[in-house]
């Protein structure tokens, strides 16, 4: 994690010269990096999202890095509601192509609390943050320049961060996703339901959930490079690159009982702090850039009329599945035939 300032050409030629399993920060499951690899195309043709199944390739992951959320230690402050990992655990994993990031959530969980079809009630939830931004940006990008996207630094996030909550489901089928992100057509920051169908067709992600065993369920992300956090174009470098990124799981336990929260590094972007709560997923430096791609799914516009923006919808920190019991009242209104519907969701 720490750098000398002697001999720094020599030794930092010598670092970018390692493959990503060499780099210190692969060896330390604890730390705020994540290491991603690079899939060969038969690992790549291995997933698929709609067999209710993760690919072979993540249960083969010896001597590779990845994150282990387990409480007291990552709990989110304030909110450990669990004991152990046998009550709540979330391992996450990181592999990439040209084309997109792959992850893998895995999560154990002693009562599973489903997503009820009410954006009112709690479930158990995988929740997580990107950005273009690598985490010492990330982590100031408001202090710093106080622009578009900061929400007049009541929300440390940058116009580039995207903010994600996906239950877990009881089975191959996640039947919705939230997602909140920065829309530059209506200069704020919205939050959008999307069914799993919709969130395909309007930014190509994808999200299947499998379920393991009885305490064990794992879902398997694809998101692509031309639609993630705004954007990266083709020709944009991948090398060596760090993608600020939080992962965390809403354990809901009974629908009634206070969400226990786990999250990397312990916090979330939004907790104002004068710690960093961002780690960085790291790309291989033999990683080729962004491939270009046939044609990319046109997003879905935000409709500006007044009445889906006038009520702003707080952000509910407990951690409620979608959005909380604000959400019934200021649901906001469909956009098209898939489902999709839009909230503001400005944090005052």
């Amino acid at each position: 994690m720490h750098r000398t300032h002697t001999t720094v050409s020599a030794c930092l030629l010598a670092w970018l010269a390692l493959p990503v399993s060499s780099y210190p920060q692969c060896a330390d499951p604890f730390d705020n990096v994540l290491c991603v690899y690079q899939l060969s195309p038969a690992e790549e043709a291995q997933v698929s999202f709609s067999d209710g199944q993760v690919a072979g390739f993540w249960a083969d992951w010896a001597g590779r890095d990845q994150i282990d959320m387990v409480p007291p230690d990552d709990c989110y402050p304030g909110q450990c509601g669990m004991t152990d990992s046998l009550d709540a655990q979330l391992i996450v994993r990181a592999a990439a192509t040209t084309q997109g990031l792959y992850l893998y959530a895995a999560s154990t969980d002693d009562h599973w609390v489903e997503d009820p079809g009410d954006s009112g009630v709690t479930c158990d939830v995988v929740e997580l943050f990107f950005d273009q931004l690598q985490a010492d940006r990330a982590c100031w990008w408001c202090d710093e320049w106080y622009l578009i996207g900061c929400d007049y630094r009541a929300t440390p996030l940058s116009y580039t961060a995207w903010h994600l909550r996906a239950p877990t489901g009881a089975g191959q089928r996640t039947p919705r996703v939230r997602m909140r992100h920065y829309d530059t057509d209506v200069w704020t920051w919205v939050t959008v339901d999307y069914t799993r169908d919709s969130l395909q067709s309007v930014w190509a992600l994808e999200i299947d959930t499998a379920t393991l065993d009885p305490e064990h369920r794992a879902q398997e992300w694809f998101l692509p490079w031309h639609t993630f956090c705004m954007g990266l174009p083709a020709g944009a470098q991948l090398a060596g690159r760090r993608l600020a990124f939080i992962g965390g799981y809403n354990d809901a336990d009974t629908a009634s009982a206070t969400v226990g929260l786990l999250r990397w590094n312990g916090g979330d972007p939004f907790l104002r702090s004068d710690a960093c709560y961002w780690g960085d997923l790291l790309l291989p430096t033999d990683m080729p850039p962004v491939a270009a791609v046939g044609v990319a799914p046109q997003r879905q516009a935000i409709p500006r009329s007044t009445s889906a923006l006038a009520k702003p919808l707080r952000y509910d920190p407990t951690g409620r599945c979608l959005s909380g019991s604000a959400m019934q009242a200021y649901r906001g209104v469909a956009i098209g035939p898939n489902g999709v519907q839009v909230s503001s969701s400005l944090r005052p």
